[in-house]
């Protein structure tokens, strides 16, 4: 839902009105896809601890269900590439096949060096395949200073967003996801989690200055704000970071278009 709000978003930079569905859908269907098999992986050898995120309590305990849906978003998926531009078929390839790097580098070998877990690698790669991912379903889209703002903002807000989650669960990244940025100490730059959406905002700030209010400005601005605080508010609790985390980046953005659906009608 967070990458087809975002698409319409981006979509709104094009002159022509959206006519086609089936780019969205194979996001949808795609994304969805790679989150269940996600979950499902992480649950394999599941053992409920303390720390354990609810959301892997909650897959084990209805995997059967999580296989099903898994086999409905990939035949959802891979049904709608006959309707989509050769394009975006080749992009999706290159797309999927950077996704199969990201787990046979960060999922499948969690083997390191100590150097290379420095970085948040994980998290960048997420946040870019994310947005590259959301800009090929509305795809062709002109490059302007509009679209590249609106690139470098989404990836920030992304990245934040994996940031915070990150923070959140290190003590369950220690022992299962080494490569998770705060996996090794949770006070390693863990106040920058709040650069991404402030850069966010700073980008807002410039789109609604040249006049792009509606929807592009307004939707980072408001999502940066969202999530400026989410990622600043050390309070919340754990269990509880991933869902307000994801909801800062779905409520805004979707806020912003049904507002300017009733105000354009």
């Amino acid at each position: 839902m967070v990458a087809i709000a975002w698409a319409l978003v981006a979509h709104s930079l094009r002159e022509d009105p959206l006519i086609s569905p089936h780019p969205f859908t194979a996001l949808f269907a795609a994304v969805w896809a790679i989150y269940l098999f996600d979950r499902l992986y992480d649950t394999r050898k599941l053992v409920m601890q303390e720390d354990t995120p609810l959301r892997h309590g909650f897959t084990a305990r209805f995997r059967i269900l999580f296989v099903v849906l898994l086999i409905v978003a990939s035949g959802l998926a891979i049904s709608s590439f006959p309707f989509l531009s050769t394009p975006i078929v080749r992009g999706g390839g290159i797309l999927a096949g950077a996704t199969a790097a990201y787990y046979i580098v960060f999922r499948f070998f969690r083997r390191f060096p100590d150097h290379f877990l420095m970085g948040p690698w994980k998290e960048l790669t997420i946040a870019l395949c994310f947005s590259v991912g959301i800009f090929l379903s509305v795809f062709p889209l002109p490059f302007t200073v509009v679209t590249g703002c609106l690139g470098l903002a989404m990836s920030s807000l992304f990245f934040g967003n994996c940031l915070r989650i990150s923070l959140a669960e290190a003590g369950y990244d220690n022992r299962h996801d080494p490569a998770g940025f705060f996996s090794s100490s949770v006070r390693r730059h863990s106040r920058a989690i709040v650069l991404p959406p402030a850069f966010a905002f700073v980008i807002s700030v410039y789109l609604i200055l040249r006049g792009e209010v509606l929807p592009v400005g307004l939707s980072i601005l408001s999502t940066s704000i969202l999530c400026f605080f989410i990622n600043l508010n050390r309070r919340i609790p754990e269990q509880l970071v991933q869902a307000l985390a994801d909801l800062s980046l779905l409520i805004p953005p979707l806020a912003v278009l049904g507002l300017e659906f009733i105000l354009t009608r």
